[in-house]
Protein backbone atom coordinates (compact mmCIF):
# COMPACT_ATOMS: atom_id res chain seq x y z
CA UNK A 1 0.00 0.00 0.00
CA UNK A 2 1.15 3.45 -0.51
CA UNK A 3 2.00 6.21 1.76
CA UNK A 4 -1.62 7.73 2.47
CA UNK A 5 -2.36 11.66 2.56
CA UNK A 6 -3.64 11.37 6.03
CA UNK A 7 -3.85 8.23 8.73
CA UNK A 8 -5.06 9.10 12.32
CA UNK A 9 -7.98 9.41 14.41
CA UNK A 10 -10.79 11.08 12.94
CA UNK A 11 -12.26 12.34 16.13
CA UNK A 12 -9.07 14.08 17.03
CA UNK A 13 -9.10 16.02 13.38
CA UNK A 14 -12.48 16.79 12.03
CA UNK A 15 -11.33 18.70 8.71
CA UNK A 16 -9.09 16.09 7.74
CA UNK A 17 -11.72 13.63 8.55
CA UNK A 18 -14.14 15.56 6.21
CA UNK A 19 -11.21 15.51 3.54
CA UNK A 20 -11.16 11.68 3.36
CA UNK A 21 -14.91 11.79 3.26
CA UNK A 22 -14.19 13.96 -0.09
CA UNK A 23 -12.81 10.78 -1.50
CA UNK A 24 -16.34 9.68 -2.44
CA UNK A 25 -17.53 11.18 -4.73
CA UNK A 26 -21.82 12.29 -4.73
CA UNK A 27 -24.43 13.63 -6.45
CA UNK A 28 -25.42 17.06 -5.35
CA UNK A 29 -29.64 17.99 -4.31
CA UNK A 30 -31.35 20.35 -2.61
CA UNK A 31 -34.12 19.05 -0.28
CA UNK A 32 -36.85 21.34 -0.15
CA UNK A 33 -40.00 20.94 2.29
CA UNK A 34 -43.08 23.00 3.65
CA UNK A 35 -43.97 23.60 7.42
CA UNK A 36 -47.22 25.44 7.93
CA UNK A 37 -46.67 28.44 5.69
CA UNK A 38 -42.81 28.24 5.52
CA UNK A 39 -40.63 26.90 2.58
CA UNK A 40 -37.29 25.74 3.50
CA UNK A 41 -34.65 24.65 1.10
CA UNK A 42 -31.10 22.86 2.07
CA UNK A 43 -28.36 21.57 -0.27
CA UNK A 44 -27.79 17.97 0.73
CA UNK A 45 -25.12 14.99 -0.75
CA UNK A 46 -25.56 12.61 1.95
CA UNK A 47 -28.69 11.80 -0.12
CA UNK A 48 -28.94 7.83 -0.88
CA UNK A 49 -31.56 4.99 -1.63
CA UNK A 50 -32.53 2.74 0.81
CA UNK A 51 -34.99 -0.18 -0.32
CA UNK A 52 -36.83 -0.65 -3.54
CA UNK A 53 -39.68 -2.70 -2.10
CA UNK A 54 -40.84 -0.19 -0.09
CA UNK A 55 -39.39 2.58 -1.80
CA UNK A 56 -37.62 4.39 0.87
CA UNK A 57 -34.64 7.04 0.55
CA UNK A 58 -32.35 8.48 2.81
CA UNK A 59 -31.21 11.72 3.85
CA UNK A 60 -29.08 13.24 6.51
CA UNK A 61 -29.61 16.70 8.47
CA UNK A 62 -27.00 18.73 10.65
CA UNK A 63 -29.10 19.35 14.03
CA UNK A 64 -27.01 22.99 13.98
CA UNK A 65 -28.34 23.94 10.53
CA UNK A 66 -31.32 26.88 11.52
CA UNK A 67 -33.38 25.07 8.91
CA UNK A 68 -33.60 21.47 10.48
CA UNK A 69 -36.51 22.35 13.14
CA UNK A 70 -38.61 22.35 9.78
CA UNK A 71 -37.42 19.64 8.20
CA UNK A 72 -37.60 17.46 11.49
CA UNK A 73 -41.51 18.87 11.62
CA UNK A 74 -42.48 18.75 8.32
CA UNK A 75 -44.71 15.77 7.19
CA UNK A 76 -43.31 15.77 3.37
CA UNK A 77 -40.36 17.04 1.46
CA UNK A 78 -38.56 16.35 -2.04
CA UNK A 79 -35.11 15.47 -3.07
CA UNK A 80 -34.34 17.65 -6.18
CA UNK A 81 -31.08 15.97 -7.87
CA UNK A 82 -28.90 19.25 -9.41
CA UNK A 83 -28.25 19.30 -13.04
CA UNK A 84 -24.81 20.13 -14.58
CA UNK A 85 -25.62 23.68 -15.04
CA UNK A 86 -27.10 24.40 -11.54
CA UNK A 87 -23.99 25.20 -9.49
CA UNK A 88 -25.80 28.56 -8.68
CA UNK A 89 -28.60 26.98 -7.22
CA UNK A 90 -26.37 24.43 -5.19
CA UNK A 91 -24.41 27.59 -3.74
CA UNK A 92 -27.78 29.32 -2.89
CA UNK A 93 -29.55 26.90 -0.68
CA UNK A 94 -26.42 26.03 1.16
CA UNK A 95 -26.73 29.49 3.06
CA UNK A 96 -29.81 29.98 5.33
CA UNK A 97 -31.75 33.39 3.70
CA UNK A 98 -35.16 34.65 4.66
CA UNK A 99 -37.27 33.93 1.01
CA UNK A 100 -34.99 31.88 0.20
CA UNK A 101 -37.36 30.65 -3.20
CA UNK A 102 -38.48 34.49 -4.35
CA UNK A 103 -35.69 34.35 -7.27
CA UNK A 104 -36.55 30.57 -7.94
CA UNK A 105 -38.12 28.94 -10.46
CA UNK A 106 -40.70 26.15 -8.74
CA UNK A 107 -43.40 25.03 -8.51
CA UNK A 108 -45.73 22.89 -5.81
CA UNK A 109 -45.28 19.65 -5.89
CA UNK A 110 -48.27 16.99 -5.16
CA UNK A 111 -47.05 16.62 -1.33
CA UNK A 112 -46.77 20.66 -1.12
CA UNK A 113 -43.12 20.73 -1.15
CA UNK A 114 -41.34 22.88 -3.54
CA UNK A 115 -39.86 21.56 -6.82
CA UNK A 116 -37.14 22.99 -8.50
CA UNK A 117 -37.08 24.26 -12.44
CA UNK A 118 -34.39 22.51 -14.39
CA UNK A 119 -32.90 19.84 -12.12
CA UNK A 120 -32.30 16.10 -13.10
CA UNK A 121 -34.82 14.15 -10.85
CA UNK A 122 -37.40 14.72 -8.09
CA UNK A 123 -38.46 12.27 -5.60
CA UNK A 124 -41.54 13.37 -3.89
CA UNK A 125 -41.67 12.10 -0.06
CA UNK A 126 -43.31 11.57 2.92
CA UNK A 127 -41.19 11.44 6.19
CA UNK A 128 -41.14 7.66 7.19
CA UNK A 129 -38.55 8.15 10.04
CA UNK A 130 -36.07 9.98 12.37
CA UNK A 131 -33.24 8.12 13.79
CA UNK A 132 -30.26 9.99 15.94
CA UNK A 133 -26.76 9.76 15.03
CA UNK A 134 -23.99 11.94 15.97
CA UNK A 135 -24.37 15.90 15.42
CA UNK A 136 -26.90 14.60 12.36
CA UNK A 137 -30.35 13.18 12.15
CA UNK A 138 -31.06 10.46 9.47
CA UNK A 139 -34.33 11.30 7.98
CA UNK A 140 -35.77 8.30 6.23
CA UNK A 141 -38.49 9.25 3.55
CA UNK A 142 -41.21 6.95 1.65
CA UNK A 143 -40.81 7.86 -2.40
CA UNK A 144 -44.60 8.72 -3.39
CA UNK A 145 -43.59 10.26 -6.91
CA UNK A 146 -40.40 9.70 -8.95
CA UNK A 147 -39.72 11.50 -12.13
CA UNK A 148 -36.46 12.19 -14.11
CA UNK A 149 -35.49 14.13 -17.06
CA UNK A 150 -32.54 13.78 -19.52
CA UNK A 151 -29.92 15.86 -17.98
CA UNK A 152 -26.54 15.33 -16.81
CA UNK A 153 -26.01 15.47 -13.39
CA UNK A 154 -23.92 17.83 -11.60
CA UNK A 155 -21.13 16.26 -8.89
CA UNK A 156 -19.58 16.85 -5.93
CA UNK A 157 -16.12 14.68 -5.33
CA UNK A 158 -12.34 16.16 -3.10
CA UNK A 159 -14.09 19.79 -2.11
CA UNK A 160 -15.19 20.84 -5.85
CA UNK A 161 -17.97 20.37 -8.13
CA UNK A 162 -17.38 18.17 -11.05
CA UNK A 163 -19.47 16.98 -13.78
CA UNK A 164 -19.62 13.91 -15.64
CA UNK A 165 -17.37 11.97 -17.95
CA UNK A 166 -16.98 8.69 -19.80
CA UNK A 167 -13.84 7.02 -18.40
CA UNK A 168 -11.38 6.65 -21.31
CA UNK A 169 -11.26 2.60 -21.04
CA UNK A 170 -15.13 2.56 -21.18
CA UNK A 171 -15.33 4.56 -24.23
CA UNK A 172 -13.20 2.18 -26.00
CA UNK A 173 -15.10 -0.54 -24.82
CA UNK A 174 -18.33 0.94 -26.43
CA UNK A 175 -15.92 0.81 -29.82
CA UNK A 176 -18.38 -1.53 -31.77
CA UNK A 177 -17.83 -3.26 -34.92
CA UNK A 178 -20.68 -1.39 -36.81
CA UNK A 179 -19.44 2.17 -36.46
CA UNK A 180 -17.34 4.48 -38.46
CA UNK A 181 -13.57 4.17 -37.06
CA UNK A 182 -13.33 7.89 -37.94
CA UNK A 183 -16.48 8.44 -35.24
CA UNK A 184 -14.98 6.27 -32.76
CA UNK A 185 -11.31 8.40 -33.33
CA UNK A 186 -13.47 11.53 -32.53
CA UNK A 187 -14.61 10.73 -29.84
CA UNK A 188 -11.62 10.06 -28.02
CA UNK A 189 -10.07 13.89 -28.00
CA UNK A 190 -11.27 14.65 -24.87
CA UNK A 191 -10.67 11.53 -23.54
CA UNK A 192 -7.14 11.91 -24.35
CA UNK A 193 -7.07 15.34 -22.90
CA UNK A 194 -8.32 13.76 -19.74
CA UNK A 195 -5.98 11.25 -19.12
CA UNK A 196 -3.05 13.93 -20.11
CA UNK A 197 -4.54 16.30 -17.43
CA UNK A 198 -4.41 13.25 -14.72
CA UNK A 199 -0.49 12.35 -16.03
CA UNK A 200 0.77 16.00 -16.04
CA UNK A 201 -1.24 16.69 -12.56
CA UNK A 202 0.70 13.67 -10.99
CA UNK A 203 4.32 14.46 -12.78
CA UNK A 204 4.34 17.99 -11.39
CA UNK A 205 3.60 17.13 -7.93
CA UNK A 206 7.03 16.35 -7.23
CA UNK A 207 8.21 19.98 -7.98
CA UNK A 208 5.37 21.18 -5.68
CA UNK A 209 7.82 21.91 -2.81
CA UNK A 210 4.96 20.85 -0.11
CA UNK A 211 2.26 22.51 -1.80
CA UNK A 212 -1.12 21.17 -2.97
CA UNK A 213 -2.48 21.12 -6.03
CA UNK A 214 -5.32 23.45 -4.44
CA UNK A 215 -2.59 25.82 -2.97
CA UNK A 216 -1.29 26.18 -6.35
CA UNK A 217 -4.55 26.79 -7.77
CA UNK A 218 -5.62 29.44 -5.22
CA UNK A 219 -2.22 31.54 -6.07
CA UNK A 220 -2.82 31.75 -9.18
CA UNK A 221 -6.29 32.42 -9.41
CA UNK A 222 -4.58 35.28 -6.73
CA UNK A 223 -2.18 36.20 -9.18
CA UNK A 224 -4.14 36.85 -12.04
CA UNK A 225 -7.40 38.44 -10.36
CA UNK A 226 -5.48 40.81 -7.61
CA UNK A 227 -7.87 42.24 -5.09
CA UNK A 228 -10.15 38.89 -5.62
CA UNK A 229 -12.91 37.71 -3.43
CA UNK A 230 -13.44 34.57 -1.94
CA UNK A 231 -16.39 33.84 -3.95
CA UNK A 232 -14.81 34.94 -6.72
CA UNK A 233 -11.52 33.13 -5.95
CA UNK A 234 -13.93 29.26 -5.28
CA UNK A 235 -15.63 29.88 -9.02
CA UNK A 236 -11.75 30.79 -10.48
CA UNK A 237 -10.32 28.22 -9.12
CA UNK A 238 -13.40 25.61 -9.51
CA UNK A 239 -12.49 24.47 -6.04
CA UNK A 240 -15.80 24.69 -4.27
CA UNK A 241 -16.28 26.42 -0.84
CA UNK A 242 -14.41 23.82 1.57
CA UNK A 243 -11.44 23.33 -0.30
CA UNK A 244 -10.80 27.14 -1.28
CA UNK A 245 -11.39 27.23 2.63
CA UNK A 246 -8.24 24.99 3.54
CA UNK A 247 -6.13 26.55 0.74
CA UNK A 248 -6.22 29.85 1.73
CA UNK A 249 -6.12 29.05 5.39
CA UNK A 250 -2.92 27.29 5.02
CA UNK A 251 -1.44 30.12 1.94
CA UNK A 252 -2.70 32.96 5.14
CA UNK A 253 -0.84 31.06 7.80
CA UNK A 254 2.62 30.68 5.84
CA UNK A 255 2.74 33.77 4.50
CA UNK A 256 2.07 33.62 1.02
CA UNK A 257 -1.12 35.62 0.50
CA UNK A 258 -2.32 38.42 2.46
CA UNK A 259 -6.05 39.20 2.81
CA UNK A 260 -7.29 42.49 3.77
CA UNK A 261 -11.00 43.86 3.88
CA UNK A 262 -11.99 40.29 2.55
CA UNK A 263 -10.10 40.62 -0.55
CA UNK A 264 -6.82 38.44 -1.60
CA UNK A 265 -3.51 39.47 -2.87
CA UNK A 266 -0.05 37.44 -3.34
CA UNK A 267 2.56 38.84 -0.92
CA UNK A 268 6.30 38.75 -1.80
CA UNK A 269 6.60 35.64 -0.25
CA UNK A 270 3.64 33.94 -2.72
CA UNK A 271 5.31 35.89 -5.93
CA UNK A 272 8.67 34.15 -5.45
CA UNK A 273 6.61 30.77 -4.69
CA UNK A 274 5.12 31.43 -7.76
CA UNK A 275 7.91 32.49 -9.81
CA UNK A 276 9.92 28.99 -8.45
CA UNK A 277 6.83 26.53 -9.46
CA UNK A 278 6.58 28.16 -12.67
CA UNK A 279 10.51 27.84 -13.68
CA UNK A 280 9.71 24.26 -12.59
CA UNK A 281 6.67 23.67 -14.47
CA UNK A 282 8.76 25.13 -17.55
CA UNK A 283 11.34 22.45 -17.07
CA UNK A 284 9.29 19.51 -16.80
CA UNK A 285 7.56 20.66 -19.78
CA UNK A 286 10.57 21.20 -21.94
CA UNK A 287 11.56 17.68 -20.38
CA UNK A 288 8.07 15.61 -21.77
CA UNK A 289 8.07 17.51 -25.07
CA UNK A 290 11.79 17.48 -26.08
CA UNK A 291 11.01 14.94 -28.59
CA UNK A 292 8.01 16.31 -30.10
CA UNK A 293 8.22 18.31 -33.05
CA UNK A 294 7.84 22.28 -32.83
CA UNK A 295 5.17 21.75 -35.42
CA UNK A 296 3.31 19.40 -33.60
CA UNK A 297 3.29 21.51 -30.50
CA UNK A 298 2.11 24.69 -32.08
CA UNK A 299 -0.63 22.57 -33.00
CA UNK A 300 -1.43 21.23 -29.99
CA UNK A 301 -1.08 24.88 -28.42
CA UNK A 302 -3.57 26.22 -31.02
CA UNK A 303 -5.89 23.15 -30.23
CA UNK A 304 -5.88 24.04 -26.77
CA UNK A 305 -6.24 28.07 -27.24
CA UNK A 306 -9.31 27.51 -29.22
CA UNK A 307 -10.72 24.86 -26.76
CA UNK A 308 -9.94 27.22 -23.43
CA UNK A 309 -11.73 30.05 -25.41
CA UNK A 310 -8.51 32.47 -25.85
Amino acid sequence: MSVPLYDGDPAQDSREFRRCLGQFSTGVTVITGRAGQTLVGMTVNSFSSVSLDPPLILWSADKKSSRFPFFQVAPHFAINVLAENQVALSRHFRQAMPEQFACIEWERGRNGAPLLSGVAAVFECTREALHEAGDHVIIVGRVTRAMSFERRLLLFSQGRYRIPADHPDDVIQAKSDDMPQAAVDSSLLLSYLFRANHRLSAAFARFREGMTRDQHRVLIGIERHPDITFDELSQETFLGVQATEDAVSTLLAEGSIAGVTGKYNLTERGRLRRAELMKHLGDMERELLRDVPQSLRNAGRQVLQILAGD
